[in-house]
């Protein structure tokens, strides 16, 4: 009998010495998960704070044609050269001008071909010209523009009623001696092309021109004549009265004088007879 609970007592002490050794190594087993998740966790954010976040990258600011400013009145327009010929020169000027003002680009400043650029352009004087001209109209219309360019071998080309308040960008085109613009308007966001109109300004710029020249020469002309001095050919002058006859220098003959001739006294009208005789 003694025998038999010294068996089951050495049997249920292996027993707990097996169980005890499994709890352990499941602790120590869990343990190690979970420092290795920790290490991981820690890794990772170090990881994260160490890379430098990727950032979009960002497009090149485009130059500027014109002072850049800001203001109720000025415009800005994003402007692509598609002539395929570079432009070396921007001028602009509003309805109230007779010739455009100077060049808006700098000296040896070239807009290339494909090159987008942006255009600063400030209407305040214009407007205020325009204001001041109206005087029968009761709405007030805004002035025109228009943009002479200039390339590089000399050519000059002119974009008439330039749109300033219905465009954010436009293209330039050059086809057929006309430059024109593409762009979409902002009113009424569909897409718009000069070109005809254009191609009706030249027309219309063809026909008056002539008729301006010939009335420049027909001035011209007129004021030629009256200038003109008018030779006079001067009247000959007839004199009625004859010459008189050259006076020829005869000595007068000398009479003695008759002492009887002279006057006598007593002799009245009647004769010899006096008066009283």
């Amino acid at each position: 009998m003694k025998k038999t609970y010294m068996t089951w007592l050495a049997a249920f002490l292996a027993a707990g010495v097996f169980l005890t050794g499994c709890s352990q190594e499941k602790s120590s087993s869990s343990e190690s998960a979970t420092e290795e998740t920790t290490a991981a966790t820690v890794a990772t954010a170090t990881t994260e704070e160490t890379e430098p976040a990727t950032e979009a990258p960002t497009e090149p600011e485009l130059k500027t044609i014109g002072e850049k400013a800001e203001g109720e009145h000025v415009y800005n327009v994003t402007l692509k050269n598609a002539t395929g010929k570079e432009i070396s020169g921007v001028a602009i000027k509003d309805s109230s001008q007779s010739e455009f003002p100077e060049n808006m680009m700098k000296d040896s400043d070239v807009f290339a071909a494909d090159e987008e650029r942006v255009l600063y352009y400030d209407a305040t004087e214009a407007i205020a010209a325009n204001a001041a001209e109206e005087t029968d109209s009761d709405k007030i219309l805004t002035p025109e523009y228009t943009i002479q360019l200039t390339f590089s071998d000399g050519t000059t080309a002119e974009l008439h009623q330039f749109p300033f308040d219905d465009v954010e960008a436009a293209e330039i085109h050059w086809e057929d001696e006309i430059a024109y613009l593409v762009y979409t308007s902002v009113s009424s966001q569909t897409e718009v092309n000069t070109k005809e109109a254009e191609q009706m300004q030249v027309q219309t710029s063809a026909e008056t021109e002539p008729a301006a020249q010939d009335a420049e020469e027909v001035a011209a002309e007129d004021g030629y004549q009256e200038q003109q001095p008018v030779y006079v050919e001067p009247e000959e002058s007839y004199d009625e009265t004859p010459a008189a006859a050259p006076v020829e220098n005869t000595p007068a003959d000398e009479t003695p004088a008759n002492n009887n001739d002279a006057a006598d006294p007593n002799n009245g009208c009647l004769g010899d007879e006096g008066l009283f005789n």
